[in-house]
């Protein structure tokens, strides 16, 4: 089963057979009575565009707005903002039998217009049900994806309309091909808590639910669900006085004990390592909201290790920096 975008603006891609060289970039926002809206952005590589000998109104439409934008160091055309709203879930109220009763995938074009219905399309299911309290939301994957899929159209040396004729969304996937990017964000009502499906491309902080298709095709996971209740347990944290045996020697940390388990601050715990086999360097990347761990490295020292972070609950929430190992980014949960 082959998979071709079908948005309106995605719809001009294929015509000029650039389906695959997008940066599409979409966000959900539902609301506490089912109606919501989505934004999305969506651009193609110039360089591509440029070896095609088509210029961007070819590629947009003649009446579309688009700028230039540099994305990850790579330049985009992307088409300015579009969107659209919708009411309520496929025009009923969130509480309605039909709903509740069955598959709402027919109602995803209509509920969601281009973007939903497109993921759900290309990519997977998506469906959005309610429950008592809040919603449900369900995401997979076409069973064509995975982390051995296999081009069936190879990427040409040299890009004209002519060699990309009959290029797929799942070619281009399957060989990674630079500048695809396929990311969409949901906005809950509520708290979110991920109750099903893999970490890999997959980040729940509060309400907001961030999904990168690209990475949970690698991870060779196929749904996930998630729920966002207005009755969300909350979290506490407790501050915990704790000790650490490092080489046999005591040291004592100031932790916080969340739902059982303690939790240190990494600075501390790399603090406390120096010297020994185990030690690891911690840096912080804030224009790329990234954690950077070095092993085999002393720690660098920034000062407020091994502080009291003084008296009282606190109520925690995700972090949502990316976590890099030696280079290569690694997942917790």
């Amino acid at each position: 089963m082959k998979k071709r975008l079908a948005s309106l603006v995605m719809i001009l891609c294929i015509s000029i057979g650039l389906s695959g060289c997008m940066h599409i970039d979409g966000k959900i926002t539902v609301n506490a009575d089912g109606s919501g809206f989505t934004d999305f952005k969506v651009g193609i590589v110039k360089s591509v565009l440029d070896q095609t000998g088509k210029t961007p109104k070819d590629f947009f439409g003649s009446g579309s707005l688009y700028h230039a934008e540099t994305i990850n160091g790579k330049e985009y055309l992307v088409l300015n903002d579009y969107g659209d709203a919708w009411n309520n879930l496929g025009g009923m109220d969130a509480s309605s039998d039909d709903l509740m009763s069955g598959n709402i995938e027919q109602q995803l074009g209509s509920i969601y217009n281009t973007l939903v219905g497109t993921i759900a399309q290309e990519m997977g299911p998506v469906t959005l049900v309610p429950i008592d309290g809040g919603f449900r939301l369900n995401v997979g994957l076409h069973d064509e994806f995975g982390p051995d899929m296999v081009a069936e159209h190879i990427w040409p040396d040299k890009v004209t309309n002519d060699s990309l004729a009959g290029m797929t969304i799942m070619d281009l996937v399957a060989q990674d091909i630079d500048g695809l990017v396929l990311k969409v964000t949901f906005e809950m009502p509520y708290n979110v808590v991920k109750t099903s499906g893999g970490n890999s491309g997959v980040t729940v902080n509060g309400k907001t639910i961030t999904l990168d298709y690209l990475k949970m095709i690698k991870s060779g996971d196929k749904s996930w669900t998630f729920e966002s209740t207005k009755d969300t347990k909350a979290i506490i944290a407790t501050p915990t006085a704790s000790t650490v045996q490092v080489n046999g020697k005591a040291v004592s940390f100031d932790a916080y004990t969340i739902e059982g388990s303690n939790y240190f601050k990494l600075r501390d715990l790399a603090y406390a390592l120096r010297g020994t086999a185990a030690r690891f360097d911690v840096a912080w990347d804030g224009t790329n909201n990234a954690i950077s761990l070095t092993s085999g490295k002393n720690y660098t020292i920034v000062g407020g290790e091994m502080t009291s972070k003084g008296a009282g609950n606190k109520t925690p929430s995700p972090a949502s920096a990316k976590v890099y190992l030696d280079g290569k980014e690694v997942q917790f949960q």
